[in-house]
């Protein structure tokens, strides 16, 4: 059996901060590919590296804010008029996503939905604050985010074959981020402040201060704003960049 794989299409914040693309990860297992939020440059990200929309099996979403979900509408664009799924595509995440979704596309293409090839090609999955999901071949845990004013923003830890991986979204600090983390192959932790109160989001200080209760095999930096990558001399951590390809499982 191969290994499983992680691809870092995006790994930037809402302003692209360094130049790079927006929230974006491609996890593959067993011959399954789920993208793990879909920033609004994730088509041209999928493109770039070979990859057709179409062969997306699945979407998780962390959170209903455009740099996680601008992708959608693009991806619905090429399912309309390059590439037809011949099933619809699993979109997973908080309740919140999903009444976005349609209007998201017609506002940005107003008429579209009485085109001849309009469809919505789309099957939501709802997932609840913390609640375990099997979506094919991926074991989906949530917790909740400290990113909104309620439990519309999640957390994940994804098993999924032969490896798991973490997925801090956008957040403050919360302890529900040693859950997710514990035993994993890979957290991915966002990192947008230097050091700040803002409680949304995560600094740099704040996760060299936790770093002992996050016991993962690996942790990578991600969503790094520009007073982070301005000091990345400085940064003890691994810092993730667009393009990365992670071989995980044995």
């Amino acid at each position: 059996m191969s290994r499983d794989r992680l691809t870092i299409l995006g790994c930037g914040d809402a302003f692209s901060s360094g130049g790079r693309y927006q929230s974006a990860y491609l996890y593959e297992s067993n011959g399954e590919r789920m993208l793990v939020d879909c920033g609004a440059t994730t088509v041209a990200a999928l493109k770039a590296h070979g990859i057709r929309p179409v062969d997306i099996d699945r979407l998780l979403i962390t959170h209903a804010h455009g740099d996680h979900i601008g992708g959608i509408p693009f991806l619905l664009l090429d399912y309309a008029f390059l590439h037809p799924r011949e099933k619809p595509l699993q979109v997973a995440g908080p309740a919140a996503v999903a009444p976005v979704l349609r209007p998201l596309l017609e506002h940005l293409y107003p008429g579209f939905r009485e085109m001849p090839n309009y469809e919505m090609p789309i099957r939501f999955t709802p997932i609840a604050p913390g609640e375990t999901v099997q979506l094919g071949s991926f074991r989906v845990c949530s917790r909740v985010a400290i990113h909104l004013d309620s439990a519309d923003a999640f957390s994940y830890r994804v098993e999924g074959v032969r490896s798991t991986i973490g997925f801090s979204g956008d957040t403050g600090w919360s302890d529900a981020l040693t859950e997710v983390a514990a035993g994993t192959d890979l957290f991915l932790c966002e990192c947008s402040l230097w050091e700040s109160n803002f409680p949304y989001h995560l600094c740099y200080a704040t996760l060299l201060d936790k770093l002992p209760v996050l016991a993962t095999r690996r942790l990578l930096l991600i969503h790094m704003g520009d007073e982070v990558l301005a000091r990345s001399n400085e940064i003890e951590l691994e810092m993730a960049h667009d393009g990365m390809v992670i071989e995980l499982g044995n």
